[in-house]
Parts: structure tokens; C-alpha cells; sequence
């Protein structure tokens, strides 16, 4: 990677050292059971001991750290620097998005987000995911050829005209995704939530099926 997308892994490294140090400082005032998942209504469904907050606040760490070094183990490592950006950028959201989740658990834990008002929370998430799969999903296309990141068919992986096109339509696939998960906003109930699943699935399926439909065709000739 070139020095400008290493200071940046640097700088997230020390935010998420940062991060770790605030987990650590306000662990001794979190009660002993903490709130770990928030069920489809909004409403706290799994409780566990607040030192599952120390294994969250490490997971920035592990994330930038092994962000950092993965591109020196792939085969196509000379790849990453015609997708610093993209690359970096995933990087910057997946550990923001563990450190904001960490604070988010921890607020409702003290009560600073009043857990008769926790239904703001999965709110917060799927308007998160559903923004981040959007932008993903533009930036797609722009993802070189490569074993770690992206669409990675093994038809893809075999053929760079393969990799182009799949990573095209996984980008429509990835906004498909963000708008789901945008309307599972407004529609927080159990019967959304399985047709959300059942069309996410089925999505991420098309996108091994449209790959092989475009190794059949490049094979055959047809």
C-alpha cells in the first residue's frame, strides 16, 4: 500500500488502541450483566457479563491490525494499490462501526440510553448498514482482482472479465441490500424481518449464479 493508506491504517490502529483504553477505563462503573443483542422489536432479547465488553474492545484492533497486513498475504497484493481508497475505506468503516456499536452497548448498560428507549438502537444499526451497503455497492466495480475482498466467485477469481462483471452486479446486489435493510426501518416486525432474510440470501446467492452462468457462457462459447 502506498504512504498515504498506511498513515491512515496507523491512525486507525491508534484510534482503536484509544478506543480499547476508554472500554477498560469505564469498566469498572458497567453492571455486571450488560445488554448484547437487541431483538427485531427493539427490545433487549440477550443479556451476558459485562467482560464480553473487553472482547468488543479489542475487535478494532484485531480488524485494523489484520486489515493492515492482509494484503501482503494475497497473491494479487500489487491489486491493492489500484483500490487503496475502497480498500481503506472498508477498513475505516468496519472498525468505526465496532467502536460505535461498543458505546452504543455500553450507553444502554449505564442507562444513559434509557433502556425503555432502546428501540432507537436497532434504528441506528439497520440506518448504518443500509447507508454503508449503498456506498459499497457503487464502489463495487472498482475492486481489483483479488482473494480477500469482494465478490469472490471461484469463477471470478479465474478470469478477470468474470471479476469485472461480478463485481458489477454485486454492487446492484449490495444497494439491493441497503434499501432492505433501509425499510426494515419502517417496518420492524417479524414477518418483514423473514422476507428481509429470505431476499438477502437469495440475493447474495444470485450473485454465485450470475458468476456461473458467466463461466457456462464464456466456456461453451454461447
Amino acid at each position: 500500500m502506498d504512504k498515504q493508506t498506511n498513515k491512515l491504517f496507523i491512525i486507525l490502529i491508534l484510534l482503536s488502541i484509544l478506543n480499547l483504553i476508554g472500554v477498560f477505563f469505564i469498566f469498572p462503573k458497567l453492571p455486571q450483566e450488560i445488554p448484547l443483542h437487541w431483538g427485531i422489536n427493539g427490545e433487549i432479547d440477550n443479556w451476558g457479563n459485562k467482560n464480553f465488553i473487553i472482547l468488543f474492545g479489542f475487535l478494532p484492533i484485531i480488524i485494523s491490525v489484520g486489515m493492515y497486513y492482509l494484503p501482503n498475504l494475497d497473491p494479487k497484493k500489487e491489486n491493492y494499490l489500484k483500490m487503496s481508497v475502497i480498500y481503506s475505506g472498508i477498513a475505516i468503516w468496519l472498525t468505526l462501526f465496532i467502536i460505535v456499536s461498543d458505546w452504543l452497548t455500553i450507553g444502554a448498560a449505564l442507562n444513559i440510553l434509557n433502556l425503555d428507549q432502546n428501540k432507537i438502537i436497532p434504528i441506528i444499526i439497520n440506518l448504518i448498514l443500509g447507508i454503508s451497503f449503498i456506498i459499497i455497492g457503487n464502489y463495487m466495480p472498482r475492486i481489483k482482482q483479488n482473494w480477500f475482498f469482494g465478490a469472490r466467485t471461484p469463477w471470478a477469481l479465474t478470469n478477470k472479465t468474470n471479476w469485472k462483471k461480478t463485481q458489477r452486479f454485486s454492487g446492484y446486489i449490495f444497494i439491493f441490500i441497503g434499501m432492505i435493510l433501509l425499510f426494515n426501518i419502517f417496518f420492524m416486525n417479524n414477518i418483514f424481518f423473514i422476507f428481509s432474510i429470505i431476499a438477502i440470501i437469495a440475493s447474495i446467492l444470485s450473485i454465485y449464479i450470475y458468476s456461473y452462468f458467466l463461466y457456462k457462457k464464456e466456456t461453451t462459447g454461447n
